[in-house]
């Protein structure tokens, strides 16, 4: 899943390539894919209306439009988002193409169909998108760790999970939160509220650290590898990732292995030599019961 490192990648290109262009055209291949409105008002909300700015909440792109509403994209699961030149051909996967004043393209591709788009008003970002009950951007400036600390107060649960809670933090999803917790060298079974102080800072840069990382690195491309930018470019940094994806290959922090385990549901990775388990078992296994 493109994770905020990736959609940041997106909007940043996206921004010099797209911003003061007009949409003349709107090809709707799935009418599905639209969300808001329903997809004659989004072909009509779209067609002759200029991309003022490209913005990005979490893990939504938001494009606003002359008009003062945003076109939303939010790529899911295994979305592409393509900047091409027009006449291009395009296959069966493709789900939107909006034609540009250029004799460009943008193309919102999909292989299994989750990925969605929007046109809102800015007050429907809040009513149909919900975006106001996301947590903080955790690379902008007022996310300090007084905030992220906050964030996590009064709460119990396992740490991954709560990382992975958009409404704590946005725009972190698996790969990172698995990265970070290896640099901070917490084990994503622990609970939140057995964290130290030294613990939580640690993990508060390793977050900062790694989404910086992955931005510098235009992104990862890891598992399937259908994350590309939008020239359809393979990110770089699944080759700098120190466990995510990496079973049985050597921990970059030890001589240890890395292994994958199960934490709420996710396959997660860890190395057990660095990131001591909460259970003092083994972390390939279930938690002992206490």
């Amino acid at each position: 899943m493109p994770e905020l490192p990736e959609v940041e990648t997106i909007r940043r290109d996206l921004s010099a390539a797209v911003c003061g262009r007009r949409i003349t055209g709107v090809t709707l291949m799935e009418p599905l894919v639209v969300r808001h409105p329903d997809p004659g008002a989004f072909v009509r909300g779209l067609t002759g209306q200029a991309i003022a700015d490209v913005e990005r909440r979490a893990k939504y792109l938001l494009m606003r439009l002359s008009s003062g509403a945003y076109w939303v994209v939010h790529l899911m699961l295994e979305g592409q988002f393509f900047f091409r030149p027009a006449g291009v051909a395009f296959d069966a996967d493709t789900k939107l193409v909006v034609q540009l004043d250029d004799d460009h393209q943008l193309v919102l591709r999909d292989v299994v169909g989750y990925a969605r788009t929007f046109l809102a008003s800015p007050s429907e970002l809040v009513t149909v998108l919900k975006l106001d009950a996301l947590g903080p951007e955790p690379l902008a400036p007022d996310f300090t760790y007084a905030c992220f600390k906050g964030q996590l107060q009064g709460r119990r649960g396992m740490i991954k999970p709560l990382l992975l809670d958009q409404k704590v933090v946005a725009g972190i999803g698996n790969l990172y939160a698995d990265e970070a917790l290896f640099r901070a060298r917490i084990h994503p079974r622990r609970k939140v509220n057995t964290l130290s102080e030294p613990e939580l800072a640690a993990l508060y840069r390793a977050i900062r650290a790694v989404l910086q990382e992955g931005i510098a690195y235009r992104g990862a491309s890891a598992a399937r590898g259908l994350y590309r930018d939008i020239w359809g470019e393979k990110g770089r940094y699944q080759d700098e990732l120190r466990v995510f994806r990496r079973r049985g290959k050597p921990c970059r922090g030890c001589e240890g292995a890395v292994e994958q385990i199960d934490v709420g549901g996710r396959a997660t990775f860890v190395c057990p030599s660095c990131q001591a388990d909460p259970s003092g078992g083994d972390a390939g296994g279930p938690p002992r019961a206490r």
